[in-house]
């Protein structure tokens, strides 16, 4: 009797794993319904941001840069890159938000404008999202912060989905282009 009731078990596991199988192709056979587009989200001071990675080249640890002298605010400084001397920008800076004194570490995310990679320094980097585009908002355009010119969209949990297209047409950027 203990055969037969190992046999029943392994027939009900095997009718199991057939049926996770079947729902499992079902799924990856059906289109999403909704677009959906991945995304870097990182933090600079309290305040969560998005990237698409479709704008990313590479996202590095930012380990300090060369000062520039006489350089705007938003100029960290410039970075040797594989060989490539590339500016690295602050952020939180090119967004006018609060200065933050003493503030080291973090993460340069890397950039392609034309033929050139441009670095923005930030805080933290937090994971990969997907995010729907169905469920995204229109950025309020009202011009008050220098941020709202920089945004795409935001999430419902306010991650603040950057434009990598407005990031690269910096006044700053335009004059080392």
């Amino acid at each position: 009797m203990n055969a037969h009731v190992a046999l029943r078990a392994a027939e009900r596991l095997e009718t199991v794993y057939r049926e996770r199988a079947a729902q499992l192709a079902i799924q990856r056979a059906l289109p999403e319904t909704a677009a959906t587009i991945e995304a870097l989200v990182f933090t600079l001071g309290t305040e969560r941001y998005a990237m698409e990675l479709q704008d990313l080249v590479e996202v590095l640890p930012f380990k300090g840069c060369t000062p520039v002298p006489w350089a705007p605010e938003e100029l960290t400084g410039v970075i040797n890159v594989r060989g490539e001397i590339l500016p690295v920008l602050d952020l939180s800076r090119v967004l006018t938000l609060p200065k933050v004194e003493h503030r080291t570490g973090g993460w340069l995310l890397l950039l392609r404008r034309r033929e050139r990679e441009v670095g923005f320094w930030v805080d933290q980097v937090e994971k990969i999202r997907r995010l729907r585009l169905d469920e995204l908002a229109g950025p309020v355009q009202n011009g008050a912060h220098a941020t709202a010119g920089y945004l795409k969209a935001i999430t419902a949990d306010t991650v603040m989905l950057l434009s990598a297209e407005r990031l690269l047409s910096h006044a700053l950027l335009k004059e080392n282009s």
